[in-house]
């Protein structure tokens, strides 16, 4: 499922950041993302930028990686001073709500998104994290959507 986040970095991209992004980046620990679409929204030459603005981009994940976006760019030499994510899959932030404020009901919301939580073998991937036995595939189960201030969050409703 397609993340898409915007960014405002500070440094200086190297000049095949977007083919560095687009071959996956090796993070510090050695973790190796995969391939990311990067997209640079205020010009190609960062020192063109007012000072202390940051270069402005667009940056297209397929996975979500402990702060991926972050450690993304730092392993390319930059930092990351402000970061929101501006879609999951097909759905997008409704900027005119505010933080923990919900838009259209939870069931509509749900049945938009399964199509994208869905696994390519109409399963869906359960939450959890690291190797406690509970990321294993189950059948299709009905979820709910919803926004927080750091960005969104499923609800997997097990009946």
């Amino acid at each position: 499922m397609d993340k898409r986040y915007f960014a405002r970095v500070e440094g200086e991209l190297p000049p095949d950041a977007k083919k560095r992004f687009a071959d996956g980046i090796t993070l510090a620990d050695g973790t190796r993302t995969m391939p990311a679409r990067l997209e640079i929204l205020s010009g190609d030459n960062p020192q063109s930028q007012e000072e202390g603005s940051g270069l402005e981009v667009i940056l297209t994940i397929r996975e979500g990686k402990f702060h991926q976006v972050k450690r993304m760019f730092e392993a390319v030499g930059c930092g990351v001073s402000f970061l929101k994510r501006l879609s999951m899959g097909s759905l997008v932030l409704d900027e005119s709500l505010e933080p923990g404020a919900r838009s259209g009901s939870t069931e509509k919301i749900a049945g938009h998104r399964q199509a994208d939580i869905r696994g390519s073998s109409n399963e869906t991937l359960c939450g959890g994290s690291g190797n406690n036995g509970y990321n294993k595939r189950k059948k299709s189960i009905p979820v709910r959507l919803r926004r927080n201030p750091g960005g969104f969050h499923v609800d997997v409703e097990e009946h």
